[in-house]
């Protein structure tokens, strides 16, 4: 399939990079995943992503190492992206690793709880492109108010706006 090859893509110029799908399809197959695209006109796409089983990896590899905690735990992050879905898990994960995460899918509302309590917050992670306050604008927000404050920006899609 085409759809998965590097830079394919059926948006008009300036509106998509093509690379979504190739990566997915990277990743999932270096770790011995498939991904599988079912599609109609008119009707959308779907994508199933089968991942392999932690015991069949173990077998093939024999036992694996335990899992390495990170040097820091304990850092008061504050996350802000404006997908919901991603703010919940990432804040999980994060929660998880032993840290403290105020989570926001409003950008204006987390640089709002920021200039309140600038102390309270270690780091700053953002996705780059979000409406009405881009990651790049909070990062501006923050940084006037505490130069020293680690600024983490992420995205999973580059606007032409943003760049």
């Amino acid at each position: 399939m085409r759809i998965f090859d590097a830079f394919y893509t059926t948006k008009p110029v300036g509106e998509g990079t093509g690379l979504d799908l190739s990566m997915v399809h990277g990743t999932m197959r270096s770790h011995g995943g498939v991904v599988t695209a079912e599609s109609s006109p008119g009707k959308g796409a779907c994508f199933a992503l089968y991942f392999p089983t932690v015991q069949e990896k173990a077998q093939r590899e024999g036992q694996a190492a335990p899992a390495q905690r990170l040097h820091f735990t304990g850092k008061r992050v504050l996350y802000v992206d404006d997908e919901e879905a991603l703010v919940f898990l990432s804040s999980r994960v994060l929660t998880r690793l032993g840290h403290h995460i105020s989570g926001y899918t409003d950008p204006k509302a987390a640089l709002a709880a920021f200039r309140k309590n600038p102390q309270n917050f270690d780091i700053v992670v953002t996705d780059l492109s979000m409406p009405h306050l881009s990651g790049l604008e909070l990062a501006r927000g923050v940084l006037a108010v505490r130069p020293d404050i680690p600024v983490l920006m992420t995205t999973g899609y580059m606007r032409v706006e943003d760049e």
